[in-house]
C-alpha cells in the first residue's frame, strides 16, 4: 500500500464547561430545567444548546450561569460531538506513520470556538 489513509470526519464541535458539586435538585437549578420536550430549558444528560437555552430564560446565560454555580468557574472544559470524538479515539489508536486524521468543521465566534 503506498501513501497514508487518511480518515476524515465532518461536524460540529462543541466545547462543555464542567462544574463539580451542581445537582438538578438544587433551587438554583429548578427554575431553569425544561418544562416540556424541546422547550429550550436544561434536561440532565442531553444537549441543550445555548441559543435555545437564552431564549427559554429570556436572558443571556453568563447571568444565568452565576446564579447556577454560585459565582464558581468551571473545574474542566472539554470538547465534544460525535465526529470529533470519534476522530480523536482514532488518532490515539493507529500509527501516525501510516494514518493521518482529519476534522473538518466551523468554529464559533466566540471565546470558547477559538
Amino acid at each position: 500500500m503506498s501513501g497514508k489513509i487518511i480518515v476524515t470526519g465532518v461536524g460540529c464541535c462543541l466545547v462543555d464547561l464542567l462544574f463539580n458539586n451542581i445537582h438538578f435538585d438544587s433551587k438554583s437549578i429548578l427554575p431553569y430545567l425544561s418544562k416540556k420536550r424541546g422547550d429550550g430549558g436544561l434536561v440532565p444528560g442531553q444537549l441543550v444548546f445555548k441559543e435555545e437555552f437564552e431564549k427559554f430564560i429570556g436572558t443571556g446565560i453568563n447571568e444565568i450561569l452565576y446564579s447556577i454555580t454560585g459565582g464558581k468557574t468551571q473545574n474542566e472544559v472539554s470538547i465534544g460531538g460525535p465526529s470529533i470524538v470519534s476522530l480523536i479515539n482514532v488518532s490515539q489508536l493507529v500509527d501516525q506513520g501510516f494514518c493521518e486524521v482529519r476534522f473538518c468543521g466551523r468554529g464559533g465566534n466566540d471565546a470558547n470556538g477559538q
